[in-house]
């Protein structure tokens, strides 16, 4: 499963608009507008965004995640834009490495 990541969250399964050759804009269904599935807790209402800016994408579930990926494997291609890609291992917790992430210098300017 791959999943876009945006500053306030995930956008998987959104409409994607490619805006100009560097620029990834996603939008969810108005139906899920605000709406996150949590493991244990079900559907929860959070603070939402109508429109975001794609940055990351986060590919969860990967069987063959290498400790340390190639830097081709690194990137993803989304609607022709190069995306930073993070392979998470299949069942391991992918917060901890998206939080790795954005918190190095590789992450987000």
């Amino acid at each position: 499963m791959t999943g876009a990541l945006t500053r306030r969250g995930p956008l998987d399964g959104a409409r994607r608009t490619r805006l100009g050759p560097w620029l990834l804009l996603a939008a969810v269904a108005l139906l899920w507008f605000g709406l996150l599935e949590v493991r244990g807790l079900g559907i929860r209402c959070l603070p939402h965004e109508p429109l975001a800016v794609v940055g990351l994408v986060a590919d969860l579930g990967q069987p063959d995640t290498e400790r340390l990926p190639e830097p081709a494997q690194r990137e993803a291609k989304i609607e022709g834009i190069t995306l930073p890609r993070l392979a998470v291992a299949a069942g391991s917790d992918a917060l901890p490495v998206v939080l790795a992430y954005l918190q190095s210098a590789d992450g987000p300017g």
